[in-house]
């Protein structure tokens, strides 16, 4: 049951339909079946926006002996099975020397030279990169004023894929653009790691199929969309490592992008209740046939990294 909201926009990520999903479908599963039907657990899961929650919760053994772990997100499109973009932070900071711009220009080190470097060599990357790697970030600090050059300048950067070996190598590779980017301008360069970061979804097909026969017993078709199409990270990824895991999708509207104020309206509209129903409604019938078929029930995964 994930708790979390954007800052500014609220509920622009639908958490407030997500949670509530997973408890309503825990209530009546609490009604309907016998105490000992199946062992059933309600897990809340803060920060999934800052990428630490349910990282934490895995490191802290929350999921150990669990057999599945499900939960429903909205979104535009309905997905028994979508994937998540495993994800590496980072935070260059050039260092150079101050001096006037103007009158003293030799004797300064240009600090943002070695971000607007950087971004180059970046943008040059990108081309040798495979369609699932992703690459983006933003200038945090380029300086104080014009005619002062700057002697600190920095740059966030993220790091993504859909395979770990896809990512580290994209993630290596931006260092080494990085480590260049200080050579050629004569910066210092201090590289940060961001902790919150999360490895790719690793994938459940068995448990998927359980949900997508859930949502052909109400009716509901699912959308043209494929399982890499539209998707970005989720800390959901750490508990997939460790438990077989699925995230699928319930729509609330039709062209609404993440991460809006759009979708926040339309979250605290009747498509929202709708979706949060038709999610609680999907994973509720799934979890009483996992309880019934140990066959439908996929192995737990091998203990990866936490």
């Amino acid at each position: 049951a994930g708790m979390d909201a954007l800052p500014e926009i609220g509920h622009g990520c639908r958490h407030n339909l997500s949670g509530p999903a997973s408890l309503v479908a825990a209530g009546a599963l609490a009604r309907a079946l016998p105490e000992d039907a199946l062992g059933l657990l309600v897990i809340g899961c803060p920060a999934e926006e800052l990428g630490v929650g349910k990282r934490k919760l895995v490191a802290a053994g929350v999921f150990d002996g669990v057999q599945a772990a499900l939960m429903a997100h909205a979104s535009d499109m309905r997905r028994a099975h979508r994937l998540f973009l495993g994800n590496r932070k980072f935070e260059f900071v050039f260092r150079g020397r101050a001096a006037h711009a103007a009158a003293y220009p030799e004797r300064g080190i240009n600090a943002l030279d070695g971000v607007i470097s950087l971004f180059v060599a970046i943008g040059l990357l990108r081309q040798q990169l495979p369609r699932a790697a992703r690459i983006h970030g933003i200038v945090s600090d380029g300086g104080k004023a014009p005619n002062i050059i700057p002697e600190r300048a920095a740059a966030r950067i993220w790091v993504r894929a859909l395979e770990d070996a896809v990512l580290e190598d994209a993630a290596a590779r931006v260092l080494l653009c990085a480590e260049g980017a200080a050579a050629a301008t004569g910066t210092r360069l201090e590289v940060i790691e961001d902790p919150s970061t999360s490895p790719a979804l690793r994938p459940n097909l068995a448990l998927a199929a359980v949900y997508r026969r859930q949502l052909e017993q109400l009716g509901l078709p699912e959308s043209p969309h494929a399982p890499d199409e539209s998707i970005g990270s989720s800390d959901i990824t750490h508990v997939s490592r460790v438990v077989p895991t699925i995230h699928p999708n319930f729509p609330i509207g039709t062209g609404l992008p993440l991460h809006t104020r759009e979708f926040a309206a339309a979250a605290a509209g009747p498509g929202g209740e709708a979706g949060l129903l038709e999610g609680a409604r999907a994973l509720g019938l799934s979890l009483p046939e996992l309880g019934r078929d140990p066959v439908a029930r996929p192995p737990r995964a091998a203990r990866g990294p936490r």
